[in-house]
């Protein structure tokens, strides 16, 4: 089952980096990186907890800097 969710992961990212822009693209690079975390646990790697971690907060930051951009320029 896991690998089957990983597999699902890795074919969404590879979309999203082919086909999507901005919040999108960011939203499904974290939740990739999110579901890699469970590979993190199962075989208990701090290190790839700890990047996987540090990845997903980056895509999860630029995604909401891209929507405080968006609705600063809305008020603008």
């Amino acid at each position: 089952m896991i690998r089957r969710a990983h597999a699902f992961g890795s074919s969404c990212v590879t979309y999203a980096f082919f086909f999507l822009v901005g919040i999108r693209l960011r939203l499904v690079i974290g939740m990739n990186c999110l579901l890699w975390l469970s590979n993190a646990v199962i075989y208990e790697s701090p290190w790839q907890f700890a990047t996987g971690c540090l990845a997903a907060g980056a895509a999860f930051i630029g995604a909401w800097r891209i929507v405080r951009n968006d609705q600063q320029a809305q008020l603008a």
